[in-house]
């Protein structure tokens, strides 16, 4: 039976803190996430404390690609400050710190969080192939597809809708130029377009274009390896985005080789603040800044080896 004792180690954290904390909703995980910088810091009397991922995957059991997203949402709610950005000028790993922003009343609310992605035919919102929706007219149940991914509650112009389209069909755009498949043959389809809106609910867009690098570095995935007979194993769906383990495991290939994750959170802070300067959706380039070229693998890469028999061909 557990019987912990104060007298062998405690975290001191002031009463303030705690009632503020207690009517501030946080995410379950992004909660975890920050009882761990509180046991590294305060419960070590330090103001901060540098806290790999792998130490708080250890410590929350959670996975460190979910570590991330969680200490994210703490950032952008000014409730976690972070220094470093993973890697140097040089290139070199850069270790990162975490703090507590004591300061409450600094202290952002998420925003709403958008219901489940529906789709959309001529601005009439219809669900995902194989979700029933009732139809007010007959009271018979259908099933829709669709090209156009929106939110329930979204009308076609807001902002949420279209950032959603905007990475879709850029996830697309670049697997088709990384990968070299001709976009009209190789088409959004709505089932790629359904495993892409999958992924991006764990991973950002631009972990998505990273994956997809790391997979043209591979040569059995691009059938340069003499044992693939030319094949390749490289599909979209298939081949890296099949899973959240799939994906994750090519996102590590990436960043790995690039010695950290500072070119993709770089994007990615660009995105976030061309987004937060925009109060009205309708432009063709409303996100589009300038976007990572594909990557060059730059020396000994680990790979992610594949039998015939683990994925499909793309021939």
């Amino acid at each position: 039976m557990a019987n912990p004792q104060k007298e062998n180690g405690h975290t001191g954290i002031a009463n303030e803190i705690i009632e503020a904390l207690a009517k501030t909703r946080i995410p379950g995980e992004a909660m975890q996430v920050l009882w761990v910088i509180f046991r590294k810091t305060y419960g070590w009397d330090k103001i901060e404390d540098w806290i790999s991922l792998g130490q708080f995957s250890k410590l929350t059991g959670l996975h460190k690609q979910t570590v991330f997203k969680a200490i994210k949402k703490l950032q952008k709610m000014n409730i976690v400050t972070k220094k470093g950005d993973g890697v140097t000028k040089k290139g070199d790993a850069q270790k990162l710190t975490y703090s507590f922003n004591k300061d409450y009343e600094t202290w952002k609310p998420l925003p709403k969080k958008v219901t489940s992605p529906l789709l959309v035919t001529g601005g009439n919102p219809k669900r995902l192939k194989g979700v029933t929706q009732k139809d007010t007219h007959n009271n018979t149940n259908t099933t829709d597809t669709n090209t156009t991914i929106m939110s329930k509650s979204a009308k076609k112009s807001d902002l949420d809708v279209q950032l959603l389209d905007w990475k879709i069909n850029k996830v697309h755009e670049w697997y088709c130029q990384i990968i070299d498949h001709d976009p009209k043959r190789y088409q959004l389809t709505p089932a790629r377009q359904k495993k892409i809106v999958a992924r991006l609910k764990e991973f950002s867009v631009y972990e998505l274009w990273a994956a997809i690098n790391a997979v043209s570095w591979d040569d059995w995935a691009m059938g340069r390896n003499p044992k693939t007979n030319g094949k390749k194993f490289n599909d979209l769906v298939t081949n890296i985005l099949d899973s959240y383990e799939l994906t994750e495991k090519w996102l590590n290939i990436f960043i790995d080789n690039q010695g950290g994750r500072g070119e993709i959170d770089k994007y990615e802070r660009e995105l976030e603040a061309r987004i937060s300067t925009r109060k009205t959706a309708g432009e063709n380039d409303l996100f589009d800044g300038k976007q990572p070229e594909p990557k060059d693998n730059p020396g000994a890469k680990r790979t992610l080896e594949t039998n015939e028999t683990d994925a499909a061909p793309i021939t």
